[in-house]
Protein backbone atom coordinates (compact mmCIF):
# COMPACT_ATOMS: atom_id res chain seq x y z
CA UNK A 1 0.00 0.00 0.00
CA UNK A 2 1.43 3.42 -0.47
CA UNK A 3 0.88 5.41 2.44
CA UNK A 4 2.81 8.20 0.95
CA UNK A 5 -0.62 9.20 -1.81
CA UNK A 6 -2.07 12.12 -0.34
CA UNK A 7 -4.87 12.60 -2.56
CA UNK A 8 -6.91 11.03 -4.97
CA UNK A 9 -9.08 12.42 -7.70
CA UNK A 10 -11.38 9.92 -10.01
CA UNK A 11 -13.13 11.17 -13.01
CA UNK A 12 -16.25 8.88 -12.89
CA UNK A 13 -17.67 6.49 -16.33
CA UNK A 14 -19.65 4.16 -17.36
CA UNK A 15 -17.40 1.11 -17.85
CA UNK A 16 -13.89 2.54 -16.45
CA UNK A 17 -12.78 5.50 -13.84
CA UNK A 18 -10.10 7.18 -14.32
CA UNK A 19 -7.75 7.83 -11.37
CA UNK A 20 -5.05 10.31 -10.53
CA UNK A 21 -2.63 9.55 -7.15
CA UNK A 22 -0.58 13.30 -5.73
CA UNK A 23 1.41 13.06 -3.01
CA UNK A 24 1.67 15.95 -0.42
CA UNK A 25 3.80 18.65 -2.37
CA UNK A 26 0.79 18.03 -4.91
CA UNK A 27 2.88 15.78 -7.47
CA UNK A 28 1.42 13.02 -9.58
CA UNK A 29 2.58 9.26 -8.22
CA UNK A 30 0.44 7.56 -10.72
CA UNK A 31 -1.94 8.08 -13.20
CA UNK A 32 -4.49 4.93 -14.67
CA UNK A 33 -8.34 3.37 -15.17
CA UNK A 34 -10.17 0.81 -13.63
CA UNK A 35 -13.18 -1.05 -14.53
CA UNK A 36 -16.08 -0.04 -12.75
CA UNK A 37 -16.26 -3.78 -10.78
CA UNK A 38 -15.42 -5.23 -7.22
CA UNK A 39 -11.65 -5.61 -8.80
CA UNK A 40 -10.92 -2.34 -9.97
CA UNK A 41 -12.24 -0.97 -6.82
CA UNK A 42 -9.56 -2.91 -5.17
CA UNK A 43 -6.92 -2.28 -7.43
CA UNK A 44 -7.41 1.71 -6.58
CA UNK A 45 -7.87 0.34 -3.06
CA UNK A 46 -4.10 -1.32 -3.06
CA UNK A 47 -2.68 2.14 -3.69
CA UNK A 48 -4.17 4.10 -1.17
CA UNK A 49 -4.92 4.32 2.43
CA UNK A 50 -7.16 5.88 5.22
CA UNK A 51 -5.87 9.42 5.59
CA UNK A 52 -5.52 9.34 1.50
CA UNK A 53 -8.49 12.62 0.39
CA UNK A 54 -10.01 11.11 -2.34
CA UNK A 55 -12.52 13.58 -4.65
CA UNK A 56 -15.44 12.86 -7.58
CA UNK A 57 -18.46 14.42 -8.78
CA UNK A 58 -21.80 13.71 -7.95
CA UNK A 59 -22.70 12.07 -11.29
CA UNK A 60 -25.95 10.59 -10.44
CA UNK A 61 -26.17 6.46 -10.72
CA UNK A 62 -22.32 6.44 -12.07
CA UNK A 63 -20.68 7.78 -8.70
CA UNK A 64 -23.13 5.91 -5.92
CA UNK A 65 -21.90 2.26 -6.20
CA UNK A 66 -17.86 3.74 -6.00
CA UNK A 67 -18.75 6.64 -3.30
CA UNK A 68 -20.67 3.58 -0.96
CA UNK A 69 -17.84 1.03 -1.62
CA UNK A 70 -14.88 3.27 0.03
CA UNK A 71 -17.34 5.32 2.24
CA UNK A 72 -18.09 2.00 4.23
CA UNK A 73 -14.47 0.49 4.14
CA UNK A 74 -13.91 3.95 6.26
CA UNK A 75 -12.08 5.84 3.59
CA UNK A 76 -12.05 9.26 3.36
CA UNK A 77 -13.90 10.35 -0.09
CA UNK A 78 -16.26 13.42 -0.24
CA UNK A 79 -18.17 14.69 -3.79
CA UNK A 80 -17.48 18.66 -5.84
CA UNK A 81 -19.79 20.68 -7.19
CA UNK A 82 -20.04 20.28 -10.18
CA UNK A 83 -20.47 23.81 -11.39
CA UNK A 84 -17.62 24.84 -9.74
CA UNK A 85 -15.15 21.52 -10.05
CA UNK A 86 -16.02 22.78 -13.99
CA UNK A 87 -14.76 26.62 -13.62
CA UNK A 88 -12.05 25.02 -11.28
CA UNK A 89 -10.81 22.74 -14.07
CA UNK A 90 -11.42 25.55 -16.55
CA UNK A 91 -9.22 28.52 -14.55
CA UNK A 92 -6.32 25.21 -14.26
CA UNK A 93 -5.94 24.11 -17.41
CA UNK A 94 -7.07 26.47 -20.24
CA UNK A 95 -10.89 25.13 -21.27
CA UNK A 96 -8.24 21.63 -22.37
CA UNK A 97 -10.72 18.07 -21.30
CA UNK A 98 -10.17 14.81 -21.27
CA UNK A 99 -10.59 11.78 -18.40
CA UNK A 100 -7.23 12.16 -17.18
CA UNK A 101 -7.26 16.00 -16.73
CA UNK A 102 -10.27 15.81 -15.01
CA UNK A 103 -8.84 13.40 -12.45
CA UNK A 104 -6.22 16.00 -12.01
CA UNK A 105 -7.96 18.52 -11.54
CA UNK A 106 -10.87 16.71 -8.81
CA UNK A 107 -7.49 15.55 -6.91
CA UNK A 108 -6.18 19.33 -6.65
CA UNK A 109 -9.63 20.29 -6.23
CA UNK A 110 -9.75 18.62 -2.80
CA UNK A 111 -6.95 20.30 -1.82
CA UNK A 112 -7.70 23.72 -2.67
CA UNK A 113 -11.96 23.83 -2.07
CA UNK A 114 -11.92 21.66 1.00
CA UNK A 115 -14.53 23.35 2.43
CA UNK A 116 -16.73 23.58 -1.02
CA UNK A 117 -16.74 19.52 -1.01
CA UNK A 118 -19.77 17.59 0.66
CA UNK A 119 -20.39 14.32 2.04
CA UNK A 120 -23.31 12.34 -0.27
CA UNK A 121 -25.42 10.85 2.50
CA UNK A 122 -28.25 13.38 1.04
CA UNK A 123 -27.64 12.33 -2.79
CA UNK A 124 -28.09 8.97 -1.32
CA UNK A 125 -31.04 9.58 0.61
CA UNK A 126 -32.27 11.28 -2.49
CA UNK A 127 -31.95 8.36 -4.66
CA UNK A 128 -33.06 6.03 -2.50
CA UNK A 129 -36.42 7.85 -2.11
CA UNK A 130 -39.71 6.48 -3.83
CA UNK A 131 -40.82 9.55 -5.43
CA UNK A 132 -44.25 7.91 -6.33
CA UNK A 133 -47.31 6.64 -4.49
CA UNK A 134 -47.83 3.38 -4.88
CA UNK A 135 -51.58 3.66 -4.88
CA UNK A 136 -53.62 1.13 -7.07
CA UNK A 137 -55.41 4.02 -8.33
CA UNK A 138 -53.16 5.89 -10.12
CA UNK A 139 -51.58 2.43 -11.53
CA UNK A 140 -55.02 1.71 -13.06
CA UNK A 141 -55.63 5.66 -14.24
CA UNK A 142 -51.95 5.19 -15.57
CA UNK A 143 -53.23 2.24 -17.59
CA UNK A 144 -56.24 3.96 -19.08
CA UNK A 145 -53.99 6.82 -20.35
CA UNK A 146 -51.70 4.72 -22.13
CA UNK A 147 -54.19 2.84 -23.80
CA UNK A 148 -55.94 6.21 -24.62
CA UNK A 149 -52.84 7.35 -26.24
CA UNK A 150 -51.61 3.99 -28.08
CA UNK A 151 -55.78 3.97 -29.69
CA UNK A 152 -55.31 7.97 -30.54
CA UNK A 153 -51.86 7.10 -32.03
CA UNK A 154 -53.33 4.18 -34.31
CA UNK A 155 -56.88 6.69 -35.38
CA UNK A 156 -54.10 9.03 -36.24
CA UNK A 157 -52.31 7.18 -38.64
CA UNK A 158 -55.83 5.64 -39.80
CA UNK A 159 -56.90 8.92 -40.57
CA UNK A 160 -54.13 9.88 -42.98
CA UNK A 161 -54.45 6.30 -44.80
CA UNK A 162 -57.56 6.88 -45.38
CA UNK A 163 -57.01 10.64 -46.55
CA UNK A 164 -54.40 9.41 -49.43
CA UNK A 165 -56.53 6.62 -50.48
CA UNK A 166 -59.64 9.34 -50.92
CA UNK A 167 -57.44 11.37 -52.84
CA UNK A 168 -56.37 8.50 -54.85
CA UNK A 169 -60.21 7.52 -55.61
CA UNK A 170 -62.16 10.63 -55.28
CA UNK A 171 -59.75 13.99 -55.21
CA UNK A 172 -62.39 16.47 -56.26
CA UNK A 173 -63.97 15.79 -52.98
CA UNK A 174 -61.92 18.20 -51.17
CA UNK A 175 -63.78 20.73 -53.29
CA UNK A 176 -67.41 19.54 -52.72
CA UNK A 177 -66.98 19.48 -48.67
CA UNK A 178 -64.11 22.07 -48.19
CA UNK A 179 -64.22 22.00 -44.38
CA UNK A 180 -62.45 18.43 -43.98
CA UNK A 181 -61.29 15.51 -47.12
CA UNK A 182 -62.14 13.25 -44.25
CA UNK A 183 -65.37 14.09 -42.79
CA UNK A 184 -67.87 12.18 -42.68
CA UNK A 185 -70.16 12.73 -45.66
CA UNK A 186 -67.17 11.89 -48.15
CA UNK A 187 -66.45 8.49 -45.74
CA UNK A 188 -69.92 7.68 -46.22
CA UNK A 189 -70.12 8.61 -50.06
CA UNK A 190 -67.45 5.98 -51.01
CA UNK A 191 -68.57 3.10 -49.41
CA UNK A 192 -71.24 2.94 -52.57
CA UNK A 193 -70.15 2.11 -56.02
CA UNK A 194 -69.26 4.64 -58.40
CA UNK A 195 -72.36 3.41 -60.83
CA UNK A 196 -74.82 3.73 -57.83
CA UNK A 197 -73.61 7.43 -57.35
CA UNK A 198 -74.26 8.15 -60.89
CA UNK A 199 -77.48 6.49 -60.80
CA UNK A 200 -78.85 8.36 -57.82
CA UNK A 201 -79.58 5.20 -56.09
CA UNK A 202 -77.65 6.43 -52.94
CA UNK A 203 -79.14 9.17 -50.83
CA UNK A 204 -76.02 11.52 -49.98
CA UNK A 205 -75.51 15.27 -49.14
CA UNK A 206 -74.87 17.21 -52.06
CA UNK A 207 -75.57 14.07 -54.43
CA UNK A 208 -76.09 16.52 -57.56
CA UNK A 209 -72.52 18.04 -56.97
CA UNK A 210 -71.39 14.51 -56.23
CA UNK A 211 -72.53 13.00 -59.48
CA UNK A 212 -71.38 16.29 -61.76
CA UNK A 213 -67.71 16.25 -59.93
CA UNK A 214 -67.59 12.25 -60.74
CA UNK A 215 -68.81 12.00 -64.06
CA UNK A 216 -65.09 13.52 -64.91
CA UNK A 217 -63.09 12.80 -61.82
CA UNK A 218 -59.32 11.87 -62.46
CA UNK A 219 -59.31 9.89 -59.83
CA UNK A 220 -59.10 5.87 -59.34
CA UNK A 221 -61.95 5.38 -58.10
CA UNK A 222 -62.02 1.32 -58.04
CA UNK A 223 -58.47 1.55 -57.06
CA UNK A 224 -58.60 0.15 -52.67
CA UNK A 225 -62.16 -0.29 -51.95
CA UNK A 226 -61.43 -2.81 -49.86
CA UNK A 227 -59.00 -1.15 -47.64
CA UNK A 228 -61.21 1.73 -47.39
CA UNK A 229 -64.19 -0.05 -46.12
CA UNK A 230 -61.49 -1.83 -43.50
CA UNK A 231 -59.73 1.44 -42.67
CA UNK A 232 -63.16 3.18 -42.13
CA UNK A 233 -64.80 0.24 -39.56
CA UNK A 234 -61.50 -0.07 -37.64
CA UNK A 235 -61.59 3.99 -37.16
CA UNK A 236 -64.98 4.15 -36.57
CA UNK A 237 -64.67 1.24 -33.54
CA UNK A 238 -61.34 3.25 -32.37
CA UNK A 239 -63.22 6.10 -32.01
CA UNK A 240 -65.76 4.65 -29.74
CA UNK A 241 -63.39 3.25 -27.90
CA UNK A 242 -61.41 5.83 -27.10
CA UNK A 243 -64.48 7.55 -26.03
CA UNK A 244 -65.69 5.11 -23.69
CA UNK A 245 -61.39 5.28 -22.38
CA UNK A 246 -62.16 9.06 -21.93
CA UNK A 247 -65.35 8.66 -20.19
CA UNK A 248 -64.00 5.88 -17.58
CA UNK A 249 -60.78 8.24 -17.22
CA UNK A 250 -62.86 10.90 -16.47
CA UNK A 251 -64.76 8.67 -13.80
CA UNK A 252 -61.50 7.62 -12.42
CA UNK A 253 -60.58 11.10 -11.69
CA UNK A 254 -63.71 12.16 -10.11
CA UNK A 255 -63.72 9.52 -7.19
CA UNK A 256 -59.77 10.72 -6.55
CA UNK A 257 -60.72 14.02 -5.96
CA UNK A 258 -59.77 15.94 -8.76
CA UNK A 259 -63.30 16.70 -10.07
CA UNK A 260 -61.94 20.49 -9.60
CA UNK A 261 -59.67 20.05 -12.54
CA UNK A 262 -62.10 20.26 -14.75
CA UNK A 263 -63.23 23.72 -14.31
CA UNK A 264 -60.28 25.70 -15.60
CA UNK A 265 -60.09 26.40 -19.22
CA UNK A 266 -57.13 24.99 -21.35
CA UNK A 267 -57.60 21.79 -19.42
CA UNK A 268 -58.86 18.67 -21.32
CA UNK A 269 -59.37 15.12 -19.60
CA UNK A 270 -56.55 13.10 -20.80
CA UNK A 271 -54.38 16.27 -20.12
CA UNK A 272 -55.79 16.55 -16.74
CA UNK A 273 -55.00 12.48 -16.19
CA UNK A 274 -51.61 13.18 -17.27
CA UNK A 275 -50.83 16.02 -14.97
CA UNK A 276 -52.31 13.60 -11.78
CA UNK A 277 -50.79 10.44 -12.79
CA UNK A 278 -47.14 12.13 -12.97
CA UNK A 279 -47.40 14.12 -10.23
CA UNK A 280 -49.87 12.52 -7.69
CA UNK A 281 -48.65 13.25 -4.30
CA UNK A 282 -47.79 17.10 -4.46
CA UNK A 283 -46.03 16.79 -0.61
CA UNK A 284 -43.17 15.35 -2.23
CA UNK A 285 -41.74 18.56 -3.32
CA UNK A 286 -42.44 20.56 -0.11
CA UNK A 287 -39.60 21.82 1.39
CA UNK A 288 -39.26 23.46 5.19
CA UNK A 289 -37.30 25.65 6.66
CA UNK A 290 -35.39 24.94 9.75
CA UNK A 291 -38.55 26.52 12.04
CA UNK A 292 -40.64 23.83 10.38
CA UNK A 293 -42.64 26.52 7.97
CA UNK A 294 -43.23 26.34 4.07
CA UNK A 295 -40.65 27.27 2.39
CA UNK A 296 -42.37 28.31 -0.59
CA UNK A 297 -39.25 29.27 -3.02
CA UNK A 298 -37.79 26.16 -2.60
CA UNK A 299 -41.09 24.15 -2.95
CA UNK A 300 -41.47 25.68 -6.53
CA UNK A 301 -38.38 24.91 -7.73
CA UNK A 302 -38.22 21.60 -6.53
CA UNK A 303 -41.53 21.41 -8.29
CA UNK A 304 -40.75 23.36 -11.74
CA UNK A 305 -37.33 21.10 -11.50
CA UNK A 306 -39.66 18.18 -12.03
CA UNK A 307 -41.75 19.91 -14.46
CA UNK A 308 -38.60 20.22 -16.66
CA UNK A 309 -39.11 23.77 -17.00
CA UNK A 310 -36.29 25.49 -14.38
CA UNK A 311 -35.00 28.49 -15.95
CA UNK A 312 -31.34 28.35 -15.70
CA UNK A 313 -28.94 31.27 -17.28
CA UNK A 314 -25.11 31.56 -17.53
CA UNK A 315 -23.95 35.07 -16.29
CA UNK A 316 -19.89 36.55 -16.21
CA UNK A 317 -19.58 40.01 -14.96
CA UNK A 318 -21.99 42.43 -16.22
CA UNK A 319 -22.61 40.07 -19.21
CA UNK A 320 -25.74 38.62 -18.69
CA UNK A 321 -25.79 34.93 -20.73
CA UNK A 322 -28.60 33.41 -22.68
CA UNK A 323 -31.31 32.10 -20.45
CA UNK A 324 -32.67 28.25 -21.23
CA UNK A 325 -34.81 25.63 -20.05
CA UNK A 326 -32.99 23.09 -17.74
CA UNK A 327 -33.85 19.98 -20.33
CA UNK A 328 -34.37 18.09 -17.01
CA UNK A 329 -37.74 16.65 -15.40
CA UNK A 330 -40.68 15.02 -16.60
CA UNK A 331 -41.35 15.21 -20.54
CA UNK A 332 -45.09 14.38 -20.44
CA UNK A 333 -45.38 16.93 -17.65
CA UNK A 334 -43.52 19.67 -19.85
CA UNK A 335 -45.37 18.85 -23.28
CA UNK A 336 -48.76 19.32 -21.28
CA UNK A 337 -47.40 22.58 -20.09
CA UNK A 338 -46.46 23.80 -23.09
CA UNK A 339 -49.66 22.77 -25.35
CA UNK A 340 -51.62 24.71 -22.18
CA UNK A 341 -49.48 28.03 -22.85
CA UNK A 342 -50.12 27.87 -26.54
CA UNK A 343 -54.05 27.32 -25.80
CA UNK A 344 -53.32 30.48 -23.69
CA UNK A 345 -51.98 32.48 -25.81
CA UNK A 346 -53.64 31.59 -28.78
CA UNK A 347 -56.93 31.59 -28.19
CA UNK A 348 -59.30 33.86 -26.75
CA UNK A 349 -62.03 32.04 -24.16
CA UNK A 350 -65.56 32.68 -23.75
CA UNK A 351 -67.08 33.06 -20.49
CA UNK A 352 -65.59 32.97 -17.19
CA UNK A 353 -62.07 30.75 -16.71
CA UNK A 354 -61.99 29.71 -13.30
CA UNK A 355 -64.05 29.29 -10.35
CA UNK A 356 -60.48 30.08 -8.64
CA UNK A 357 -61.00 33.03 -5.92
CA UNK A 358 -57.11 32.95 -6.55
CA UNK A 359 -57.68 33.48 -10.24
CA UNK A 360 -55.38 30.36 -10.91
CA UNK A 361 -54.88 29.06 -14.13
CA UNK A 362 -56.64 32.26 -15.94
CA UNK A 363 -56.10 32.46 -19.70
CA UNK A 364 -56.85 35.87 -19.97
CA UNK A 365 -53.82 36.59 -17.08
CA UNK A 366 -51.20 34.46 -19.24
CA UNK A 367 -52.27 35.64 -22.71
CA UNK A 368 -51.77 39.44 -21.40
CA UNK A 369 -48.52 38.87 -20.00
CA UNK A 370 -47.40 37.02 -23.06
CA UNK A 371 -48.74 40.42 -24.75
CA UNK A 372 -46.84 42.84 -22.59
CA UNK A 373 -43.61 40.86 -22.95
CA UNK A 374 -43.27 40.04 -26.77
CA UNK A 375 -44.24 44.27 -26.37
CA UNK A 376 -41.05 44.41 -24.41
CA UNK A 377 -39.13 42.85 -27.01
CA UNK A 378 -38.77 39.33 -25.43
CA UNK A 379 -38.08 36.35 -28.18
CA UNK A 380 -41.49 34.31 -28.65
CA UNK A 381 -39.99 31.34 -26.84
CA UNK A 382 -38.95 33.09 -24.71
CA UNK A 383 -42.45 34.77 -23.81
CA UNK A 384 -43.98 31.39 -23.89
CA UNK A 385 -40.91 30.14 -21.71
CA UNK A 386 -41.71 32.60 -18.71
CA UNK A 387 -45.42 32.04 -19.24
CA UNK A 388 -44.91 27.97 -18.90
CA UNK A 389 -43.56 29.18 -15.67
CA UNK A 390 -45.85 31.19 -14.37
CA UNK A 391 -48.75 28.70 -15.38
CA UNK A 392 -45.95 25.76 -13.03
CA UNK A 393 -46.60 28.20 -10.18
CA UNK A 394 -50.40 28.29 -11.23
CA UNK A 395 -50.21 24.28 -10.94
CA UNK A 396 -48.28 23.91 -8.08
CA UNK A 397 -51.15 25.79 -5.66
CA UNK A 398 -54.22 24.26 -7.32
CA UNK A 399 -52.21 20.69 -6.67
CA UNK A 400 -52.03 21.91 -3.16
CA UNK A 401 -55.17 23.10 -2.18
CA UNK A 402 -56.39 19.70 -3.80
CA UNK A 403 -54.24 17.84 -1.72
CA UNK A 404 -55.41 19.98 1.40
CA UNK A 405 -59.01 18.89 0.63
CA UNK A 406 -58.45 15.42 0.30
CA UNK A 407 -56.85 15.59 3.87
CA UNK A 408 -59.90 17.24 5.26
CA UNK A 409 -62.36 14.59 3.96
CA UNK A 410 -60.21 11.72 5.37
CA UNK A 411 -59.74 13.26 8.66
Amino acid sequence: MASHVAYCGIDVGLKIHTVCLLGKNQETIKKYSIPNDIEGFRTLEADIDKNTLICLEPTGVYSVNLFLYFKRNGYNIKFCGTHSSFYFRQSRFNKKKHDKLDSVALAKYRIVNEDLTFEGSKLIEKLAQNNYVCDPDYIALSDLVDRYMKKSKRMSILKNKIKNIIDLRFPEAIQIFSSDRGCKAILKTLQHSKEDILNGKVKLDRLNEIQEKLKNSIGQYDFKVFDFKNYVEELRILEYEVENLKQAVKERLCVKGYSSLFNYWGLDTISIAILVTEIRNIKRFYKFNQNGCFNKKRSLKAFKKFLGIAVTSNQSGKHEGAHKLTKSGNMKLRSVVFMMAMRYISLKPKGKSTSSENNDLDPCKFRTMYEQLVEKGYKKLIAITKVMNKIATDLFFVFKNIAKTQNQKTA
